[in-house]
């Protein structure tokens, strides 16, 4: 299990070394919006904010995030009302839910077979993923694939810094 290594936000938070950040609260434990860094088993820092959660959210699914801390699963209609911020759920952060979306760092994301790394993404038809191929979706920026995914959709590792779907 990772550690908690610093807390921005309102108020000063403790926080305790076995919290994870796939934890999901049933009650706010954190005030919306705090941001955390965040290292994992590997070593690897990651930023992290504190939000409000959607109905049918599953981890790894990009989500766009509201001024209030609330989230909402990417689809390119959702995308273009211009929910600016984006990150992914570390957690099936479902409705009247709280957990951690990652904003930045190394991570996973939910893409579409055969989504090759190292190119843009976009929204796609399937709620929560994305995808590299643009045919009339909208581009998310800020996140890559650092690996091709397989023939079948899955969770893929990427590399984000603050992704948003506008440019």
């Amino acid at each position: 299990m990772g550690n908690f290594i610093f807390i921005e936000g309102a108020n000063e938070i403790q926080i305790t070394p076995s919290l994870a950040i796939d934890n999901v609260d049933s009650s706010a434990v954190f005030p919306v919006g705090t941001k955390c860094v965040y290292k994992d088993d590997d070593g690897n820092l990651g930023t992290y904010v504190y939000v409000e959660g959607v109905a049918s959210t599953a981890q790894y699914d990009f989500v766009l995030i509201d001024s209030d801390y609330s989230i909402i699963r990417i689809t390119k209609a959702e995308a273009d009302k211009k929910r600016v911020k984006g990150g992914v759920a570390q957690a099936a952060i479902v409705a009247n839910k709280y957990g951690w979306v990652q904003i930045e760092g190394k991570g996973k994301v939910k893409v579409l077979a055969n989504c090759a790394k190292e190119v843009q993404l976009y929204t796609c038809a399937t709620t929560g993923s994305l995808d590299d191929d643009s045919t009339s979706q909208t581009a998310v920026y800020g996140i890559v694939l650092t690996t091709d995914c397989g023939g079948s959709a899955a969770a893929t590792d990427c590399f984000m810094s603050y992704p948003t779907t506008n440019a």
